[in-house]
Order: structure tokens, then sequence, then C-alpha cells
């Protein structure tokens, strides 16, 4: 069988007793090896067009009532949220079944942040894939699927989404699971023949202690996340400048917590006069997940999330489980838990989005028919004066949506959702 090597174009790797060399990206070996060596190590990938009819069948033995066995790919030790949804779901995993994990890497990756219960499951090395195979990631990598039985676990951010994605689902996969009904409907609207699964991410509850609040007379907005078009900071930044000027409102702030500044584009909607707000700060520390809650979530009074689309939204519920209130936009994935009970949603409409511009996505994500919402500007200006003026009310929504978060969104539960549905025979 014929092994790809993804990264390094002459490589020579030590294998079962025999060293194995690669010649312009390209090794033959017997198919046992091949499979091992590409749930070993996501650098080397089997050749689809090598793969014949019936091959990396399911044995029925690591899947029953008292033993079930899985290989679970993802982008482990990344600090975004495909990377921090993963670790914790397949922690949790390891918890209640035989886990393998694969740490494939991905635009990067941070593994002193890697849990060390993960780290065990990442040094468990499967002698092949004869179980369910789960590949964490954007549809446009489930093309290294080696197995019958691959389930893809991804998502987007608008109602269509390409037909690459769509082709990938049909092709590699038995089925797919998103983590909102939203995305379950845009993936089968836009073609998705396999069954496609509603299962939402969840949180480690031990990660997020609860806030405790001080009271004085700073009140502290804050946001998280890349500082793109999609993101909806712009909108934030003309509320805040709107609701408080720096003249009449010194003490209230905006914590813009992000990973880098690189780059014009990321800072297109701050001027001379945002930059020099000292009110307005931006912060592009990497934190470690305990340090992200005690630096970040823990200082604010409020968190905004004016987003045009998410595929879930981890940060605002990420503060929720910190017990901060907050107000975001309930379309896409944040629909899953951005109630009006326990947070202050932000009226929107959907628009299409931006085709062939810097604010749209990138031409391999966009597809025909996309849209995404339009957050109502008055309605979160409104929603923030309301926090602002209200901290009281705001507090015991805070305190409400923490009890939510952890009743309906931890990873615990997320991973029996996935097992119960693994269980499910199509």
């Amino acid at each position: 069988m014929k092994v790809k090597s993804i990264k390094y174009p002459t490589p020579s790797v030590y294998l079962d007793g025999k060293m194995w060399q690669f010649k312009n990206g390209e090794c033959e070996m017997p198919e046992g090896l091949a499979i091992k060596l590409s749930s070993m190590n996501p650098d080397y990938q089997i050749d689809r067009d090598e793969i014949p009819a019936g091959l990396l069948g399911f044995d029925p033995s690591t899947w029953g009532k008292d033993y079930k066995k899985i290989i679970w790919d993802g982008p482990i030790g990344f600090n975004n949220g495909y990377g921090k949804a993963n670790m914790m779901l397949a922690e949790a995993m390891g918890d209640r079944i035989d886990t393998y994990a694969i740490a494939s890497d991905w635009l990067g990756s941070r593994y002193e942040y890697v849990p060390e219960k993960l780290k065990v499951l990442l040094d468990k090395k499967p002698q092949a894939i004869d179980s369910y195979y789960v590949i964490f990631f954007p549809a446009w990598e489930f093309t290294r699927a080696i197995t019958k039985r691959t389930v893809g676990y991804t998502m987007l951010e608008a109602t269509r989404i390409p037909q690459s994605w769509v082709n990938n689902c049909n092709k590699y996969c038995e089925r797919v699971i998103v983590p909102c009904e939203q995305q379950r409907q845009a993936f089968i609207d836009s073609g998705v023949k396999v069954d496609v699964k509603s299962i939402p991410l969840g949180l480690t509850p031990s990660l997020f202690p609860e806030r405790s609040y001080i009271d004085d007379d700073n009140f502290i907005f804050g946001t998280m996340g890349t500082l793109t078009y999609r993101k909806g900071t712009d909108l934030l930044v003309q509320a805040y400048k709107k609701l408080f000027p720096r003249d009449k409102f010194p003490n209230v702030y905006l914590n813009i917590k992000t990973l880098s500044t690189a780059g014009v584009a990321k800072l297109w909607f701050m001027d001379e006069n945002d930059l020099a707000d000292p009110r307005i700060v931006l912060n592009v520390e990497s934190f470690s997940p305990e340090e992200l809650v005690t630096n970040f979530f823990h200082q604010l009074d409020c968190f905004v999330f004016p987003t045009r689309g998410e595929g879930f939204g981890l940060p605002p519920l990420e503060a929720m489980m910190t017990g901060l209130p907050v107000i975001g936009t309930g379309f896409s994935g944040m629909s899953e838990f951005m109630l009006p009970e326990v947070s202050l949603p932000i009226d929107y409409k959907l628009v299409d989005v931006p085709v062939g511009d810097w604010r749209g996505y990138p031409l391999e994500l966009q597809a025909e028919g996309q849209q995404w919402a339009e957050p109502s500007l008055d309605d979160l200006c409104e929603k923030m004066q309301y926090a602002y003026v209200n901290r009281d009310k705001m507090k015991t929504m805070g305190k409400k949506a923490r009890k939510f978060a952890l009743k309906n969104f931890s990873a615990d539960l997320a991973a029996d959702r996935v097992i119960n549905y693994l269980n499910e025979k199509f």
C-alpha cells in the first residue's frame, strides 16, 4: 500500500524493526503497517487511491456492551475553538471508553497546555484502525479518513457549506456530527446525504471556577476571538464609543482578547483615537486555560459577542460557565445556549455573506446562497446600556447562566451523547 509523507519529502521511518525509506514523499509498505503508521502520525497518510474496496472494515468486538474502542483525531494543543473543544471532549471520551488520541497538527500547537490525562491518550498506539474513527476538524481534512466507519465532527458558521465539504462528508464519512441544529440543517440543505447529528460541544467545568465580583466604580465589557469581520468586534467598538464617550465615562472599559494583531486588516475597525484611548485594552497575551479565566474572564463585568456566525461559539459559553452575564447573537451555534432566560440575545437579520471580499470567507469556504447574521447595532447598544445600568440584575443573570451551562454543556455530557450516537447502528 502506498503511504504519502505530508511534510517531509525524503524521510526515513523506523517501524516494526525495519527502516522504511520515502522517495519523493512516497513509500510502499504492507497494509497493516501503513494503517499503523498513519494512525500513529498524521504527517503520513495512506493514498486514498490505493485503498481497495472492502478494506479497513469494522471489528464488532471493538464496540460492544462491555468494551468500546475509538480512534480520536483532532487538533490537540491548538488554542482556538476547534482545539479547545477537541481536547476537552477527547479527554472526557477517555474517561469512558478505550480512546486512542491522535494529535494532528493544524496551524501550530502549544503542547504545554495539553492536560496530563490527554497526554496519556496520546501515548497509546493502536495496532490497527478496526473501530470507529472520529475526525474532529473542518471537513476539508476528511480526506485522510482511512476506515469505513469514519465519523466526521465539524462545523461552519453560515447557512450553507461549500461543495467540497459536501463531497468529503458523503465520500469519506458514514455519518457527521455538528454542534447545533442550525448547522445540521445547513449541511442537509447543502447536499450532505449521510446521517447528520447535532451534538453540542461541552466544557470541562473544573477549568471555569466562578467569578467573584468586586463592587467599585469600574465597569469592564470584554470580548474574545480573532479580529475578523465575522466576529462582529467592529459592532462592539461602535456601540461602546456611542454609549460611553471617554470624557463622560472614564471608568467604563473595553477589554478585547485576541491572539495576534499582526496585519493591517485585523485592526480595520479601530482608528487612531480608539488606539489612543486607554480604556480600550487590546490583550494579545497567550494564556494557559487557567490564566485565561483568572486574567481575563474574572476581570470582566459583562461579556459581549456580537458575532455574525459561529460553528458553536465557545467564548460566550466559557464566560457563562464562570458566572459572567453575556450579550451575544443568538444565531447558528450560539442559538443552543443564548436563551433569554440566562443571557441577553441580540436581534439580527440574515444577510448574504460577502463574496470575493476580505470581509467574507476564504474562497474555499464560500457557497452559493450562503448567509449569516447581521446583528442590530441599535439592539446591541440597548443591551449594553441595560447591562451597565442594571448591575445587580446582571450579576443574578450570570449566576443563572453558570448553573445552566454546568447542567447542559459539560464535556462529560457531550461525550455521553457522542457514545450514545455511536451506539446507533445504521
